[in-house]
């Protein structure tokens, strides 16, 4: 599961993790219903039904998908959250993207489809990096970004 907030490099990881082991690629944000979409856009974080909602169709998604290896890419995740998907998923783990605010800023403004503003930024920031679950945290304006990935869930794979 690679998380960070919009505009840390996700999907680009996300997409060249999935080639790289032959994994298939689920991006959560392709699921989210458009009226959730129309919220964010509006500024508006999802209430805590609205969340549970949305992550019970991801899990019906991945589920449905019947396959071991799904690298999953999300905005950051609330913990209770985190728990839930590790809990069901056995195995998973949770790479953050760390990228500095002005790059996120810089990267969201050249985008023409992101219905995420600038503002939600700050409530986003705000959650709380994993507890109790395997995870890495990487700072994704490092060239070499992919090749850590890879090494860091061989690690994983096979301590």
């Amino acid at each position: 599961m690679v998380a960070g907030l919009p505009g840390a490099g996700k999907s680009t990881l996300g997409r060249s993790l999935s080639g790289a082991l032959g994994w298939r690629f689920y991006d959560f944000d392709h699921s989210m219903p458009e009226d959730f979409k129309f919220k964010i856009q509006s500024g508006l974080v999802l209430s805590a039904e609205e969340r549970k909602t949305f992550l019970q169709q991801v899990i019906r998604d991945l589920m449905a998908m019947n396959e071991m290896n799904v690298v999953v890419v999300c905005v950051l995740l609330k913990d209770e959250d985190r728990m839930l998907i590790s809990n069901i998923f056995d195995g998973t783990v949770y790479v953050e993207l760390k990228c500095p605010l002005e790059e996120l800023r810089r990267r969201i403004a050249l985008r023409n489809n992101s219905f995420f503003r600038l503002e939600t930024f700050n409530a986003l920031n705000n959650l709380n990096t994993p507890v109790g679950i395997p995870h890495i945290e990487l700072d994704s304006t490092k060239l070499d970004l992919l090749d850590t990935l890879l090494k860091a869930e061989q690690h994983f794979l096979y301590s």
